[in-house]
Order: structure tokens, then C-alpha cells, then sequence
């Protein structure tokens, strides 16, 4: 078994708030498909995006 890093955590609702809120005040259309390229856009390499796949 090898170590893994951890990062920062931050709440998966604070993550899709401050999402959902940026792709607002863009005026870009809040899809499940562009919420999921602005968090991969935002947040490049994480785990993250592998387990909002499997929520969403």
C-alpha cells in the first residue's frame, strides 16, 4: 500500500455553490454537463471530478 497526499478539503456544497454562482454571474446556462467542465476547468487534476461523476 502506498501513502496518499491529501489536499485541502473543501465541502462538495460549498463547491457547486460558488460554481453554480460564477457560471450565473457569467450568464452561462447551469447544466449538469457545464457544471461538470467549469469544475474540471476550475479545479485541473483533483480527485474531486471522478467523485462528482459518480454523484451527479
Amino acid at each position: 500500500m502506498s501513502p496518499i497526499s491529501q489536499s485541502q478539503f473543501i465541502p462538495l456544497g460549498e463547491i457547486l455553490c460558488l460554481a453554480i454562482s460564477a457560471m450565473n454571474s457569467a450568464r452561462k446556462p447551469v447544466t449538469q454537463e457545464a457544471l461538470m467542465e467549469h469544475l474540471t476547468t476550475c479545479f485541473p487534476g483533483s480527485k474531486q471530478n471522478v467523485v462528482l461523476r459518480n454523484v451527479m
